[in-house]
């Protein structure tokens, strides 16, 4: 593909999400299924006045519902109703969280998603505020509409 280099060289800006749903440490997790089962995403920011202080990703939400299952706290859909008022997003989220800013190149998120095995990335300002997300799905994508432009996809 000609101009890859080009692209990979450009800010993740230009490709990150910045309509982003966010959770506090203090939201349950009740809330935190209702982001994943109403919208097409797979992490969740956790931020405190705008600053992010963790991410739940999908997996870790349904491995821990799961865990729960397999030590006895939840076995029924009423139990897992209770088990999700009963623990919040600080019991669940990740806080050493690795992100970038925005003006970071699109091939710098790309290597740290495959390095590091992760799927997505928060965007930080130099004020330390979330600002936006790039996920592995947003760097395939738009290589993938470089490499094939059109509107189909």
């Amino acid at each position: 593909m000609s101009n890859l280099s080009d692209f990979m060289n450009r800010p993740v800006s230009d490709i990150m999400t910045t309509k982003i749903k966010a959770l506090i440490p203090t939201d349950s997790l009740e809330k935190v299924k209702e982001l994943f089962d109403n919208n097409e995403i797979h992490h969740i920011p956790v931020v405190r006045f705008k600053e992010l202080v963790g991410i739940i990703s999908h997996s870790d939400f349904e491995k821990a519902i799961h865990g729960a299952r397999l030590h006895g706290e939840a076995q029924a859909e009423a139990d897992n109703k209770e088990l999700l008022a009963k623990y919040t997003v600080a019991d669940l989220m990740t806080t050493k969280v690795v992100h970038i800013a925005p003006d970071a190149k699109i091939g710098v998120a790309a290597e740290l998603l495959l390095i590091n095995y992760f799927h997505a990335l928060p965007i930080v300002s130099e004020e330390g505020e979330l600002v936006g997300i790039v996920s592995s799905h947003d760097v395939l994508k738009a290589v993938y509409k470089k490499a094939y432009p059109s509107e189909d996809i």
